[in-house]
């Protein structure tokens, strides 16, 4: 930032070394920090009182931490809007996570009840196949009518492993759905935990900057 450059307060015991430099057409004024001068108020030569601004001078070093605190304002401005962003997919994941495992959760209860019944159905079909096949040996019954009642039983034995294995991909689904989630809330803590140490550096270093600057 461009500082103003004053001219000096002088004591008793300086005025005689004062007037010797007058007296040489010299009065030096030294800046409290180094720089460039951008702007001179004054002409050479020209009677200036105590405190007056004479000049005023850019430093360099000020600058450099001016553009580097400009620097990581935006980068923490960055930082924060990622971190939103990161913020805003583990929730729309993890909710779609729950309504898919609310979903997988009612077809296996759903599926418990479809195997309850088969079984039952199956247990019937087996009692009157043996029912069945006692009769065609005592000649009541012909053998198409056996046949067909054993046929029953091995579709609802195939009904029943078929239900049954899609209860159990239902459930292995549901595990995955779990440790999906768990990782993924695993990985977003770590985000957050570098977010935050990254933005308590930076606004650390933004702090110790801007009093370097008004310093």
């Amino acid at each position: 930032a461009d500082q103003p450059v004053l001219r000096p307060r002088r004591d008793a015991a300086g005025a005689g070394a004062d007037r010797s430099r007058r007296a040489r057409g010299t009065d030096p004024v030294k800046a409290t920090r180094p720089g460039v001068i951008t702007q001179v108020f004054v002409s050479e030569g020209q009677p200036v009182n105590r405190g007056d601004v004479i000049a005023t001078l850019r430093s360099e070093s000020a600058g450099d931490r001016a553009a580097e605190m400009m620097t990581t304002q935006t980068q923490l401005a960055g930082a924060g809007e990622s971190f939103l962003n990161a913020k805003a997919k583990f929730t729309a994941q993890s909710l779609a996570s729950e309504q898919e495992m609310s979903r997988l959760d009612a077809r296996v209860e759903h599926l418990e009840g479809l195997i309850a019944l088969k079984r039952q159905q199956l247990t019937l079909y087996k009692q009157m196949a043996d029912s069945y096949e006692k009769l065609y040996s005592e000649g009541i019954t012909s053998r198409a009518q056996v046949t067909d009642k054993q046929l029953g039983v091995a579709d609802l034995t195939a009904e029943l492993q078929k239900l049954s294995s899609e209860q159990s991909e239902t459930r292995v689904a549901i595990e995955r759905l779990k440790i999906d989630s768990s990782t993924r809330r695993v990985e977003f803590k770590e985000v957050e935990r570098t977010h935050k140490e990254q933005a308590a550096t930076g606004e650390i270093r933004v702090a110790a900057l801007g009093a370097g600057l008004s310093g």
